[in-house]
């Protein structure tokens, strides 16, 4: 009996195609993750400048106040 080379082919074929397609997918969600990590990157530097500057107004607060208490002594 002579194996049926043209299904075997067939499913060979199937499963390259799907490789492939698992390959596209894997390629997407590595672009994905590298967007996200810049993203990540930029919220974090953006954070730490709202943390500077909250601290910097705060300072600034606490200086206003100590005039203001001396000017009203």
């Amino acid at each position: 009996m002579v194996p049926d080379t043209t299904n075997e082919k067939e499913k060979w074929d199937q499963m390259m195609e799907n490789f492939e397609l698992l390959y596209e997918c894997l390629n997407a969600m590595g672009l994905t993750q590298q967007a996200l990590k810049t993203q990540i990157k930029l919220n974090n530097t953006k954070v730490d400048q709202c943390s500077q500057d909250q601290k910097l107004i705060a300072k600034k607060v606490q200086a206003n106040g100590q005039a203001i208490a001396q000017l009203t002594l």
